[in-house]
């Protein structure tokens, strides 16, 4: 993982890609291959309020064969009016004291089986 911390957040935002390898001879991407997920997190202002909420958008896409992960397909029309919401929210809500955390979680793999939100769930349950 490689985190970013954005100044102009006031210390709030940091931003991390969350790479993970997926793919195989027994799976429906034949090849093994290596996607990020973007993770953006504002951090809650209230050390006594352990919740975390949760927004995610992915910003992959398919050709018309769900088992092609070499094609180029590009996906504005896919989710892009999602992951262009939640970057706005991240913008406005980082600049403000909230007291729970916000985790803004860009995925991808998700065309291909939702690989991208498998992976940060298995995180998370990592992380209890």
């Amino acid at each position: 993982m490689r985190t970013i911390f954005i100044p102009a957040s006031g210390g709030r935002l940091c931003v991390e890609k969350v790479f993970y390898t997926i793919g195989g001879a027994e799976t429906r991407l034949k090849r093994e291959v290596t996607l990020c997920n973007v993770v953006a997190t504002v951090q809650g202002s209230n050390p006594d309020d352990n919740r975390v909420i949760v927004l995610l958008a992915h910003f992959d896409n398919r050709t018309g064969d769900g088992n092609d992960s070499i094609e180029y397909a590009p996906g504005a029309n896919d989710n892009g009016s999602g992951v262009a919401c939640l970057m706005e929210i991240t913008r406005l809500l980082s600049q403000v004291d909230l007291p729970v955390t916000l985790k803004i979680m860009f995925l991808s793999g998700e065309e291909h089986g939702l690989y991208g939100a498998q992976h940060m769930a298995e995180i998370a349950h990592r992380e209890n």
